[in-house]
């Protein structure tokens, strides 16, 4: 009750600013997702006429819109949304023209410029056919891919149907580890804005899209890698909008149900290697239907027809699905446990004996340890598989103990639910009003936390979200428009742990015992969003003013490490109960923050000439920084070197300026190269600003005096119990801190580009181009306090064989008065440099291509970082750390991207075949031999970058990312079947000082900053793929048709290997544990009416 009684108060709020805005005449913003149809028009003589009269049709809703060609010719009719329309010209005196298929698209405007000839205005000339130039950008130097409907719903897609997928289909794209798994433009992949209908769809936290929209319920994607228009902001990567489907004049629908099931699958490298002869059981089913249509309204009062048409005015589409998935029990990921021989071996180790200041193990605490894995036994009881079975990576106390690497299978339902509706209502001539609101909700059992171990220590998600938009266009007149929206995001995401008291125990190169350390967790996100923009053709000058107004209230459960968390180095280590640290907080995290985004611009797209426009920009965000992160306001806090709050980033400003040139020679080679209005050259640059996402606000929220985390140093004979803590928070300076920076900043992007297009045919575009980012103010984590190993140090563990024999960690701080001080900052750069080509077809044409659409494209880049990630994303920080090896020499982090990727082609295809001569005459072969489709998109991209690490912290600095010495004389010997990175053996090349007697790596054994190997030297093997659809139709009427489809993802069962085990740490080292393989096939059917 409390949070719809805030959130209704935030709405009568914001209501109010936006009256009080709108009274005083200031024009706002929203992302514009409509388009618009502008040109210029000529005589035979080629001077301009002024004074036509342009009508546009929309041929789905009948709705029209108007304008007339000013003293230069030129015309501009906007707030179209995404479809095909008719565009009418006439003017007394010329013959009138007449073209039925014009394309919009969202956020784009398309060229349609024509010549009139000397004529009686009823009589009609047709240029459909002959039109030119409309398939390019004429009006500014974005880059980018939209795909229409039809392509997002009949294009195999990954086998959750996720339509985000479609922005890898784009030139300047690529695949990445974590978060969206979609990096542009040298940017992370946690930085790209997800809308829908150009309102706000993002998780604040985590950097993700929020609500799905399943592909029956598109109309358009698009994807815009270097947004040059500044009314796209909020983040430097991708602009990802998706604008969903309206209601139609006529009633249409259609029922479907996709079916994934193991019996049509492939076996997968991981399935084989147990030992299966068939996939594990699994069932996937996706039904459902949409429904759309004029929405006919009862009429009440006396007189007149009952019933009040919405045909061309009212329009309703509705959209529903459910997910579910069934399973046997699904193999989880590969984990090194000791095999039921190792086992038993264990209880015959001796105790530990006295070394130094360490006693000797009582035999409680070897019972309590034996104890603490007694759950193998259930494993041990599944028979499970072992392979790559090793007695001597572990030996204990001089015993071998034996153990493999094993899969543990898992039962994990999943069920999803996604409903959207959507209406539209015509209010007058110059008044559209669109409300749409989606839920989107799925609940995952055994799926989060730690897996390793089946349903033991794993946990559940419960996620329920909801996306309402309501906005209103009004066309003052044809040169002024306004378009208002404001949305309502809610995501409600809960994480239930099967097992929430047993201490997340990590042993290095082996297993974790207990759930994750960050658990549990959960959250509630309300986001509020009012925008406002006016668009203003002003002679030349196409204007556009507004402002953008968010409010984000998100409230965070995080009880970080309330469990306990053990980190032992070995296993010999975690029998002895010898442990490496061990931290524990007091209290839990969970904090209630408030946020105001604020977003201005003003964008001019200046007409210099009929065929070339300069676009000029100017973009200011600020927001309010909330509880300055958590910095330290009490005095003692301070003075222990801890930052205070962060200040408010207040000079974000963002110009943009590019430009666009059609040339249009009137001969010569220049003509025949470029064409008369079918090429263009653009070129442009943009600073672009990132937010700070709130997971930045939950990592640092654990402090003092919030929250208190104790530390403790090699704790011996501790494990499995923790340390009784309660009471109030108490400062204790050797406690950890983790603090942001005073002076943090939003990241920071400068992006620029130049290419051309060429149009050939009507139908067929190539692009060339260059694009790059510099980026500044990248978030990153740092150490204020950090720890330093003498050479002296070093050598005393080295000759003794004992990390403990040299002071602590905490002792070789350069403040010992004072624990760690972890720091989430904004200090990290990167330099993207790529050449691209693209070559694509729309449908139309004549012959054979004529209803084929593909799509090609090529990037060669070259992406360069000093930091990747700042916190403990594992797709990213496993091969290339969070933190730098040598916080005092962070230069020598600058190396290949870990979303580096030099090479990325992808295809994309959809070809309804033509039926043959033979069969258009007879009923039953047309049947047979019509209505078939192929569609498809192949890809082949370059391996993802990664370090050697060490695994342990050998350098002694108190942190991970350490890295070996190399030696470059040694072999590096490749997978000999592959003769690439899939595996590999490097006998001598990196090099770590080692325990002489059980060969264990050393911690604190590499002083100066760690080993001299650089960061993200080696690269996984490329990743090739096809998925592939092919479909027939059955059409029982003009409309109405069923559909049978199979849809092939990984079509020909192509090997994508991923990183091999990159820790030298592990007895795994060089070996691929990555589940690789397993075509998967989809069937379906649908009904569509």
């Amino acid at each position: 009750m409390r949070s719809r009684f805030f959130a209704l108060k935030l709405w009568l709020s914001v209501a109010v600013a936006m009256f009080g805005l709108l009274l005083f005449s200031v024009p706002t913003h929203a992302q514009i997702t409509r388009g618009s149809i502008a040109g210029t028009i000529h005589d035979q003589t080629g001077a301009v006429v002024g004074g036509a009269e342009v009508k546009v049709l929309a041929l789905a809703t009948h709705i029209t819109r108007s304008a007339t060609t000013d003293d230069s010719g030129f015309y501009r009719v906007g707030a179209l949304d995404p479809g095909t329309y008719t565009v009418i010209i006439e003017k007394t005196g010329f013959t009138k023209v007449e073209n039925r298929d014009v394309p919009v698209k969202s956020a784009t405007e398309t060229p349609f410029s024509v010549q009139l000839t000397v004529g009686n205005v009823s009589e009609s000339v047709d240029v459909t056919a002959s039109a030119e130039g409309m398939t390019l950008n004429k009006t500014n130097a974005t880059l980018g891919l939209s795909v229409t409907g039809r392509q997002a719903m009949e294009y195999p897609l990954s086998a959750g149907r996720d339509i985000n997928q479609l922005a890898l289909m784009s030139p300047n794209a690529f695949p990445a580890p974590g978060s969206t798994g979609i990096s542009v433009n040298g940017q992370r992949a946690r930085n790209n804005n997800f809308t829908i209908d150009g309102t706000d769809n993002n998780d604040i936290s985590v950097t993700l899209s929020t609500v799905g929209i399943i592909p029956e319920a598109v109309a358009e994607f698009q994807v815009q890698t270097n947004a040059y228009s500044v009314e796209f902001g909020r983040n430097s990567g991708a602009q990802i909008n998706v604008i969903t489907r309206s209601g139609t004049n006529s009633f249409h629908g259609d029922i479907f149900e996709y079916y994934r099931g193991s019996r049509l699958n492939a076996l997968t490298n991981t399935q084989k290697r147990a030992g299966l002869t068939r996939p594990s059981r699994f069932v996937r089913n996706q039904y459902g239907g949409t429904f759309g249509g004029p929405l006919h309204l009862p009429r009440f009062g006396e007189g007149g027809r009952s019933i009040i048409s919405g045909k061309d005015r009212t329009f309703f589409f509705v959209s529903y699905q459910e997910d579910r998935q069934r399973a046997g029990a699904a193999l989880g990921a590969t984990v090194r446990i000791p095999t039921p021989a190792g086992f038993a071996a264990l209880n015959t180790v001796p105790l530990r004996a006295a070394t130094g200041t360490v006693p000797a193990q009582a035999a409680a605490s070897r019972a309590a340890v034996l104890n603490s894995i007694s759950f193998l036994n259930q494993i041990y009881a599944q028979n499970p598989v072992f392979t790559s079975t090793n007695s001597t990576a572990a030996v204990v106390n001089g015993v071998p103990i034996q153990t493999g690497n094993v899969q543990i299978p898992s039962v994990a339902p999943t069920d999803g639910y996604n409903f959207l509706m959507r209406f539209d209502h015509k209010i007058g001539e110059n008044d559209n009003l669109t409300y749409r609101y989606t839920r989107d909700a799925g609940y995952f059992i055994n799926q989060i936390s730690n897996t390793q171990f089946g349903p033991i220590f794993a946990g559940a998600q419960s996620l329920v979200d909801q996306n309402m938009a309501l906005s209103e266009t009004h066309v003052f007149n044809s040169a002024v428009i306004n378009e208002f929206r404001g949305s309502y995001v809610r995501r409600n995401l809960a994480f239930p742990e099967n097992d929430p008291r047993t201490p997340t125990t990590g042993i290095t190169g082996f297993f974790q015992i207990g759930g994750d350390s960050n658990f549990p967790q959960g959250r509630i996100q309300n986001s509020i969003q009012v925008s406002d923009t006016l668009s203003w053709l002003k002679g030349r000058h196409s204007l556009k003013l507004g402002t953008d107004i968010r409010h984000i209230h998100l409230f965070n459960r995080a009880a970080f490490n309330t469990k306990g968390t053990y980190s032992f180095s070995n296993l010999a280590n975690f029998i002895n109960n010898l442990g490496t640290t061990f931290q524990q907080a007091i209290n839990v995290s969970s904090f209630d923050a408030r946020q105001w985004q604020q977003n201005y611009f003003v964008q001019d797209d200046f007409r210099i000439s009929p065929n070339f426009t300069l676009n000029l920009g100017l973009r200011y965000e600020t927001a309010n920084a909330p509880f300055g992160f958590f910095g330290a306001t009490d005095a003692q806090s301070l003075a222990a070197l801890v930052p205070g709050p962060v200040k408010r980033d207040n000079n974000n400003f963002g110009p943009a300026i590019g430009f666009n040139w059609s040339p249009r020679p009137k001969d010569g080679l220049f003509r025949r190269l470029v064409g008369d209005g079918q090429s263009t050259i653009r070129g442009g640059y943009r600073k672009n600003f990132d937010v700070l996402f709130y997971n930045i606000l939950t990592v640092n929220a654990s402090n003092f005096p919030r929250v208190v985390t104790g530390l403790k140093d090699n704790p011996v004979d501790i494990f499995p119990g923790v340390a009784p803590v309660s009471g109030a928070a108490v400062f204790n300076p050797l406690a950890t801190w983790v603090n942001s920076p005073v002076d943090l900043q939003n990241p920071e992007s400068h992006i620029y580009s130049l290419t051309t297009e060429r149009e050939f045919g009507h139908n067929y575009v190539l692009e060339l181009g260059y694009t790059g980012s510099t980026s500044r103010h990248q978030v990153n984590q740092l150490q204020a306090n950090n720890a330093t190993l003498t050479s002296a140090q070093a050598a005393t563990v080295i000759a003794t064989n004992n990390q403990l024999s040299i002071p602590t960690v905490q002792q070789r701080r350069e403040s010992p008065q004072f624990g760690s001080r972890v720091l989430i900052a904004s200090a990290a750069k990167a330099n993207y440099n790529a050449g691209f080509v693209s070559f694509n077809k729309r449908l139309g044409g004549e012959g054979m291509l004529h209803n084929m659409q593909f799509g090609v494209a090529y990037t060669f880049s070259k992406l360069m970082s000093d930091n990747d990630e700042s916190l403990g994303v594992g797709a990213i920080t496993a091969g290339s750390p969070q933190v730098p090896q040598d916080f005092k020499n962070y230069a020598a982090e600058r190396s290949i991207s870990v979303f580096d990727r030099t090479h990325r082609f992808v295809t994309n295809y959809l070809w309804e075949f033509p039926t043959p001569g033979f069969a258009k005459n007879n009923g039953v072969l047309k049947r047979v031999f019509g209505g078939w489709q192929i569609s498809g998109v192949s890809s082949g991209t370059s391996g993802q970058p990664f370090s050697i690490l060490t695994g342990v912290d050998t350098n002694g600095n108190g942190a991970g990312g350490d890295r070996p010495n190399v030696n470059p004389s040694a072999p590096l010997v490749l997978d000999p079947v592959t003769n690439s990175l899939r595996t590999f053996t490097a006998p001598g090349r990196f090099l770590v000082p080692r325990n002489s007697t059980t060969g264990a790596i050393l911690l604190f054994s590499m002083p100066d900053g760690g080993g001299n190997l650089g960061k993200n030297t080696l690269r996984a093997p490329a990743n090739f793929n096809t998925n592939l659809g092919i479909q027939k139709r059955f059409y029982m009427g003009e409309v109405t048709r069923f559909t049978i489809r199979m849809d092939m993802l990984n079509a020909f069962n192509q090997d994508n290997y991923g990183i091999p085990v990159n820790s030298l740490s592990s007895p795994n080292f060089g070996l691929n544990l990555n589940n690789w393989g397993g075509r998967t096939i989809t069937v379906s059917g649908k009904f569509t009416f």
